[in-house]
């Protein structure tokens, strides 16, 4: 297995109550909208993330990304809540990451 760095930042308008980041089914924790350089234990390609936000319907993430040992390699912007939470779950080739 290899060890990696994650780092995760978003930034929403509206009200967010909760989120949550799983990286290759290890927890995230992260502070203030983000998270930087905390160890990850790769699995195998592809790298599977799993973000769940809960807030009010309506609130705009507007900005999400993944970064893996500095490269950002997943990114996404502008997503309305439709309902009181959004899920993302999403596999990331290790191509998107330069890592072999």
């Amino acid at each position: 297995m290899k060890t990696v760095l994650v780092s995760i930042k978003f930034e929403y308008e509206g009200t967010i109550h909760n989120h949550a980041f799983l990286v290759e089914n290890q927890f995230i924790p992260t502070i203030n909208s983000k998270v930087q350089n905390h160890p990850v234990e790769l699995n195998g390609d592809p790298i599977e993330l799993l973000a769940r936000f809960s807030g009010a319907k309506g609130t705009i993430l507007k900005s999400f990304e993944l970064q893996i040992n500095g490269i950002t390699g997943y990114k996404l912007s502008n997503i309305e809540f439709k309902t009181n939470g959004l899920e993302i779950k999403v596999p990331i080739p290790y191509s998107n990451f330069n890592l072999k």
